[in-house]
């Protein structure tokens, strides 16, 4: 029997969690959408601004700074005593060849399964069973893992490596070097130190990375329904846009990276921690594992950088409201219904109505600004474009 993995722009979204913690890809997409519900609305404007592009066109308005101060949930008057922005514009950035071919490679990448030995290159569906001084550990034990060859890190590394050179239904004994690897793939963190640890590696498939002939029929037929786009020509312009849409997040945190905060607004703090905080229970009870669980093994956080990650949406947040307020930006009616009407579908909402019932117009009003100040950011930057789009 066999099967094919394609990676697309959305997919990819996903593809590293499911690669990291081996989690089924099926499964995935559906969290995927239950999480985005959820998820902070500005930081969900941005990925959807990544993953789907596409540039939206906005009218200026004068916002009283009193009003912007009071929609940035501040003391009026007390916007300067926090941020001072440094430079925002004539920023820099290049858009490279590799840039553009490692996004077309991402679409036209698949995976099919072969009979024959695993290589370099390969992806690789794994069982393993992990014994402990000779006895049987389910907190290291995993069934039907897919892991990349040669692009794995720590023990999948490991795994991998040990595969190479055996077939779909061969059995590999891996006997652990270091102790310190082991909770990378452990369900939760125990001691292992002194302990002897084995594995029993059983290869599932091999499948080998193909290229996908990029014709007007593949692209109609994988990418209109979704994208409305159906020729070579519209592939690759969406591809472009899609890189381009990447860059834009790049010079949007150079911005971020070059103000200067000088304190922040305490509800603002509480307000970013909270979401925040939220969304990783709503991961955590997604894959049935604690919040530390997620936040400190899944996601790799510590204390130190979980605090500057807090930090870091606060400065993204303050420069945000002082570019609105610096450029005269405002979000009218329209275009707050606007962005109803272009998230709604994407989010997982039926219609306009059942995702208002989980979002304020005030929220996607701050999507909106986000959105705006984001282009001020970009539209006024020097982009070097060293690259050519295949014919």
């Amino acid at each position: 029997m066999s099967w094919k993995i394609t990676v697309t722009k959305w997919s990819s979204l996903v593809i590293a969690y499911k690669i990291d913690k081996c989690i089924k890809f099926e499964l995935y997409e559906e969290k995927v959408m239950k999480v985005l519900k959820k998820i902070w609305v500005p930081v969900l404007i941005a990925i959807i601004l990544i993953a789907f592009g596409g540039a939206v066109y906005y009218q200026k308005a004068v916002v009283p700074k009193k009003e912007i101060d009071k929609k940035a949930g501040i003391t009026s008057g007390k916007l300067d005593d926090y941020i001072t922005l440094g430079e925002y514009k004539g920023l820099s950035c290049e858009v490279t060849q590799d840039d553009i071919d490692e996004s077309i490679k991402e679409e036209t990448q698949t995976y099919t399964e072969v009979d024959r030995e695993a290589k370099e290159g390969d992806c690789v569906e794994i069982t393993y069973t992990g014994y402990v001084d000779g006895e049987k550990d389910k907190n290291i034990s995993q069934s039907n893992c897919e892991l990349y060859v040669g692009q794995e890190e720590s023990l999948y590394a490991e795994f991998t490596n040990a595969v190479v050179g055996h077939k779909a239904g061969d059995k590999v004994e891996y006997q652990a070097k270091d102790t310190d690897d082991i909770n990378y793939v452990a369900e939760k963190d125990s001691d292992y130190t002194g302990k002897n640890v084995k594995f029993t590696l059983k290869l599932v498939s091999v499948s080998e990375e193909e290229t996908e002939d990029v014709t007007d029929k593949w692209v109609k037929d994988n990418y209109n329904e979704d994208y409305g786009i159906s020729t070579v020509k519209e592939f690759y312009k969406w591809n472009e846009d899609y890189v381009l849409e990447n860059k834009k997040s790049d010079l949007w945190q150079s911005a971020v990276d070059n103000a200067t905060m000088n304190g922040y607004p305490q509800e603002m703090y509480d307000s970013v921690k909270e979401e925040f905080d939220s969304d990783a229970a709503y991961y955590a009870d997604s894959y049935g594992i604690t919040v530390d669980e997620y936040l400190y093994d899944f996601s790799g956080y510590t204390e130190e950088s979980l605090q500057e990650e807090y930090l870091n949406e606060v400065k993204s947040n303050l420069v945000m409201w002082k570019i609105v307020e610096k450029e005269n930006l405002t979000a009218s009616s329209s275009e707050i219904e606007d962005k109803y009407e272009e998230l709604y579908a994407d989010c997982g909402y039926d219609n306009v109505e059942e995702m208002k019932k989980d979002y304020t117009d005030k929220e996607i009003e701050e999507a909106v600004l986000l959105d705006k100040a984001m282009d001020v950011v970009y539209d006024n930057a020097n982009i070097t474009k060293s690259y050519s789009l295949p014919k």
